[in-house]
C-alpha cells in the first residue's frame, strides 16, 4: 500500500507531549502553570 505525503504547516501544531518526574517541580510559580494551561486550551479549542 502506498504511503500518503504529508504536508506540513508553518502554522501547525501537531503533536505536544508534557513528562515530568514526580519529584521535579516543573513550574516556579502557580502563575506559570496558569500560562501554560491557558495556552494549551486557546490552542485546543481553535485548532483548524
Amino acid at each position: 500500500m502506498e504511503k500518503f505525503r504529508r504536508y506540513k504547516r508553518e502554522d501547525g501544531i501537531y503533536h505536544v507531549i508534557a513528562r515530568v518526574v514526580s519529584e521535579i517541580q516543573v513550574f516556579q510559580r502557580d502563575k506559570d502553570q496558569e500560562i501554560y494551561l491557558s495556552q494549551m486550551k486557546y490552542y485546543k479549542e481553535n485548532k483548524k
